[in-house]
């Protein structure tokens, strides 16, 4: 779904922030001296999405960047991808005071959508030209993430960050 917002961000839906390498980048930003640069690029656009959230542990660096952001955009726009349940971020995070107060950051204050379903990854080529696996789901996924980001942005002209694989 983080993937699908970039596109939309591509096709003029609004303009967009990435960083592929997401908390790690955050992290490694206080040796290299960028953390204020940084930071002031995931503060600034109205939505931020933090795609593929929880897929492994987190570092004591990584989270508490991490902890930073999400305190600093209080109040703004957030969206959080993730094949695990929250229940399940806790362990993620190597201090537990940490792990409380962004938590409860991002889990009080939120609307929950769960999609299941089949991968809009297909497992198998497509037979034909007109034969795409998954184009069905692929389309309902990206009409429900259109809505849910101008429901989010409140307009089509607003920027959104896209920190992956925090």
């Amino acid at each position: 779904m983080g993937d699908q917002a970039g596109g939309e961000a591509e096709e003029g839906f609004m303009d967009a922030v990435a960083s592929p390498s997401g908390c790690a980048e955050l992290a490694g930003s206080h040796a290299d001296r960028t953390w204020d640069k940084r930071m002031r690029e995931f503060i600034s656009p109205d939505l931020l999405i933090l795609d593929d959230f929880a897929m492994r542990q987190l570092s004591a660096s990584q989270a508490d960047g991490l902890y930073e952001l999400v305190s600093e955009r209080q109040g703004r726009s957030l969206v959080i991808t993730s094949n695990t349940a929250p229940s399940d971020w806790y362990p993620l995070l190597p201090d537990p005071v940490v792990a409380e107060s962004l938590l409860d950051r991002l889990l009080n204050a939120r609307h929950q959508v769960i999609m299941n379903g089949p991968s809009y990854r297909p497992n198998k080529e497509p037979k034909g030209p007109t034969d795409k696996p998954g184009m069905l789901e692929r389309l309902a996924r990206r009409s429900l993430l259109s809505q849910v980001l101008a429901t989010l942005t409140g307009s089509r002209s607003r920027r959104i960050g896209c920190l992956k694989a925090c």
